[in-house]
């Protein structure tokens, strides 16, 4: 079953606190439906959110239930937060009974901010400012195909890149752009409110990776969201024993503080 009230923990309501201005979120008996009409097949944007870990028997269940309220949808987004805990092992298991009924498992450890890390400078000059314009924002969306793991299609990042634009134009974050000798080079946005944000969506183009251009982005991305928000709390989603988990590890992203769980198809 689903826990009677939603757990308190934080990854995915950062999540939550990023999403685009027309994300809904309703909740019923054990879990929690999120929709955004204007992306209606963004997976990340459109599913249930259970209150507690699912018993691996009911996947089945969970996944009807999500059928219920997105009759029309081309995929399957299903998630849940558990407390930190080695991934390897219920992964396992739990892609088994996913893959019994049509979906994949995957997770990502939700790390917090905790300070200024190790920051060595970038070994090429880099310049640093927030998205604003039109061609600042081509540029954001130029970067998107270098999103290797999850880049899905140019439509969708149109779309997305969008979202991210009206939400930084309605004062909900603030998306950056890193250039090297005028060229984009990486891009992340910062998303939330005075108590709790994300980072979201780091990409760094292929000629430009590990010459510490994204560390330095990410660490001036921070140092402007501690200005406007010097209480919130900062999160990032990680790939577990990821080389990303290990540059926000230096970055200050120290905490371990949850594992985002979800259930998808296509992934």
């Amino acid at each position: 079953g689903a826990g009677s009230e939603p757990m308190d923990l934080i990854g995915l309501e950062a999540e939550r606190r990023a999403q685009p201005l027309d994300s809904t979120y309703e909740d019923l008996d054990g879990y929690t439906v999120f929709r955004t009409p204007s992306i209606p097949n963004y997976w990340d944007g459109n599913g249930i959110e259970l209150w507690s870990e699912p018993d691996l028997t009911e996947i089945a269940r969970w996944k009807a239930v999500f059928a219920e309220h997105f009759p029309d949808a081309e995929h399957v987004s299903i998630r849940f937060e558990t407390e930190p805990r080695p991934v390897e092992a219920y992964l396992g298991v739990l892609n088994d009974a996913a893959k019994g009924v049509g979906l994949e498992a995957d997770l990502a450890n939700v790390r917090v901010f905790t300070g200024v890390g190790e920051i060595l400078p970038a070994r090429v000059p880099v310049d640093i400012a927030p998205a604003e314009t039109d061609a600042d924002w081509a540029d954001v969306l130029g970067l998107m195909p270098h999103f290797e793991a999850d880049f899905i299609s140019m439509a969708y990042w149109e779309r997305r890149v969008a979202e991210f634009r009206r939400t930084a134009e309605a004062g909900r974050g603030t998306h950056w752009v890193a250039r090297v000798d005028d060229e984009p080079a990486a891009t992340c946005g910062v998303y939330g409110d005075a108590e709790l944000a994300t980072v979201q969506d780091v990409v760094t183009a292929a000629p430009h990776r590990r010459q510490g251009v994204a560390g330095n982005l990410i660490r001036h991305a921070l140092a402007a969201n501690a200005r406007a928000h010097p209480d919130a709390l900062v999160t990032i989603m990680v790939e577990p024993g990821s080389d990303a988990e290990r540059l926000y590890g230096r970055l200050g992203f120290t905490e371990l503080v949850g594992v985002a769980w979800y259930l998808t198809h296509p992934h």
